[in-house]
């Protein structure tokens, strides 16, 4: 298993676009000063707190083929959140 440092080297804004979509990138972006005390764990995710309307924990595993997998304290189910994207662009 490559490193989340390889996998999001690798990934692209247009892949970010391809999963959260345009709406959910745009806000992603305006959340990336939000997220606190990134770190890697040892199954080679991030995990972080993000502040929006209330303080979530976040978490994103990116693998080879720039597939995300995520999970949010949030309460959006629609797909990725914002604070999913945050996490990401924070890391890269």
């Amino acid at each position: 298993m490559k490193s989340i440092n390889t996998n999001l080297r690798k990934m692209t804004f247009d892949d970010l676009h391809d999963w959260a979509g345009e709406t959910i990138l745009s806000r992603g972006k305006a959340h990336v000063k939000h997220v606190d005390r990134l770190s890697h764990t040892e199954n080679n995710a991030l995990v972080a707190w993000v502040t929006g309307s209330e303080r979530y924990v976040t978490s994103v595993r990116v693998d080879e083929e720039c597939d995300c997998e995520y999970f949010c304290t949030c309460p959006y189910s629609w797909g990725p959140c914002k604070h999913a994207v945050a996490v990401i662009l924070a890391a890269a």
